[in-house]
């Protein structure tokens, strides 16, 4: 048997904020990352200025340079955590994988 139940630190209490810590961790090291590396910040402001990335503008009511800057800010924080969350699932289950090895 297996689970929050057993502490198998499969869904542990403290697994999961480990877990839950590392996600918010690696998603602002990312978002850093986003800021201060000039090619990854010249390419958002590629996709910024696509015509996708324009419609949304409209569709969103994003009318002012504010609201369109909180629009890349929310695409930028949305794709850092998804990044992350795939990172971090991915390296839990490898060491699942490296735990449970013969």
């Amino acid at each position: 048997m297996s689970g929050p139940a057993t502490g198998d630190g499969n869904g542990s209490i403290p697994a999961t904020l480990g877990k839950t810590a590392l996600l918010v961790g690696l998603t602002v090291a990312l978002m850093v990352v986003v800021r201060l590396w000039p090619p990854l910040a010249h390419a958002v402001n590629r996709v910024a200025s696509t015509q996708t990335w324009q419609s949304l503008y409209g569709v969103f009511g994003a009318d002012s340079g504010q609201s369109r800057e909180q629009m890349i800010l929310v695409g930028i924080v949305v794709v850092c955590f998804v990044t992350a969350l795939v990172l971090v699932q991915g390296g839990s289950w490898c060491v699942r994988r490296l735990m449970t090895r013969p």
